[in-house]
């Protein structure tokens, strides 16, 4: 179910309030009955990287993608987001699970994203919404990150997770914002080089 921004954040808020109520009370009523262990609730996420949706353009674009996005991703619940200090904007952060997958919404361009460079973009998504994705890899998480729209858009998933969550995501970003470049192709005409995603502005 798709809210919009605003929506979005008052229900990730009340999950955030309701979740720890809700561990108190089954504490509070099951005190005696039982010496199983309660699971607590998660703490915030907290990331480093500051956004850089500082245009007008790129906030638009932001806000059109966290319209797009569920509370709930593939049954995992949906994390609160504070940055590591006051100058990290987590407006258009989103998380989810333990541990957590992390959408970042207006990202810098990737380094390896340049004119003469022989990285490989893939084609990610779902149906016919599909997003040109560039993969770069950490000791314990994977990056992919939306090459191809107005804005950069990363989607971090920990090496130990056992589903996919980049193809949702990469979809609904493709969903949410027009492509605005291509990637060579191995068949047919060649893409004019103002055309590819390495040689955007």
């Amino acid at each position: 179910m798709a809210l919009s921004a605003e929506s979005r954040r008052a229900a990730l808020i009340a999950t955030a309030i309701t979740l720890p109520l809700v561990v108190v009370l089954a504490i509070a009523f099951g005190a005696g009955r039982s010496h199983k262990t309660t699971r607590r609730p998660l703490g915030p996420v907290v990331v480093s990287t500051p956004s850089s949706a500082a245009s007008a353009a790129a906030v638009e674009s932001c806000e059109r993608v966290i319209e797009k996005l569920p509370v709930k991703l593939d049954r995992m619940t949906p994390r609160v987001v504070h940055g590591s200090s006051a100058g990290v904007d987590t407006r258009y952060v989103v998380a989810w699970g333990n541990p957590p997958v992390i959408l970042s919404c207006g990202v810098g361009r990737p380094a390896a994203l340049k004119p003469g460079s022989d990285i490989e973009l893939f084609g990610v998504g779902q149906d016919d919404h599909n997003s040109l994705v560039l993969a770069t890899h950490t000791k314990t998480t994977n990056v992919f990150t939306v090459v191809d729209r107005p804005v950069y858009v990363s989607i971090e998933v920990p090496k130990s997770l056992n589903r996919d969550p980049v193809s949702v995501l990469a979809g609904l970003v493709a969903q949410a914002l027009p492509s605005v470049c291509d990637a060579q192709a191995n068949t047919g005409p060649p893409v004019p080089d103002a055309q590819l995603c390495t040689h955007r502005p």
